[in-house]
């Protein structure tokens, strides 16, 4: 993870997402355990204050791009834009997770590193009323987050 970006001001964007990442309310539902590494509202605290201290930015993705990325070599998290807020929460949520893991050095496998970012993802949007395409959650991911 790159040192403080000098004389660098904080974007609406990034103070939004760090405000969010900070409010423990928001992730007082996710709690897992992953590979040794607990996951709770003090790893989005870790990365809020990141991008508080710009170490961390925070963009939004070019115009059609669906996903979004953590740019390890930049710092960066890249936001899609989603026209749903929990979906964009979401992704917040997802890309802290490989953020968190770059701050503290933990060095994992792509698959390792997503499942971890997918499962904090899946709790969050669920817990927050996020229902798939047919207005439902699918019974087995129900058993899973109730």
């Amino acid at each position: 993870m790159a040192k403080k970006q000098a004389n660098k001001k904080i974007t609406n964007l990034e103070n939004s997402a760090a405000i969010f990442l900070k409010d423990s309310n928001n992730f007082k539902l996710i709690k897992f355990t992953y590979r040794g590494q607990n996951y709770s509202s003090r790893e989005f605290s870790i990365v809020g204050d990141a991008i508080s201290a710009n170490s961390i930015q925070v963009i939004l993705a070019t115009k059609g791009e669906k996903t979004g990325t953590y740019l390890i070599e930049k710092d960066t998290i890249v936001i899609a834009r989603e026209e749903d807020p929990i979906q964009q929460r979401g992704l917040i949520v997802h890309e802290a997770i490989h953020a968190f893991h770059d701050i503290q050095g933990k060095r994992m496998s792509l698959v390792q590193d997503e499942l971890a970012a997918f499962t904090a993802q899946s709790i969050y949007e669920i817990k927050n009323g996020r229902k798939f395409a047919d207005g439902t959650v699918p019974k087995e991911l129900y058993s899973f987050f109730y």
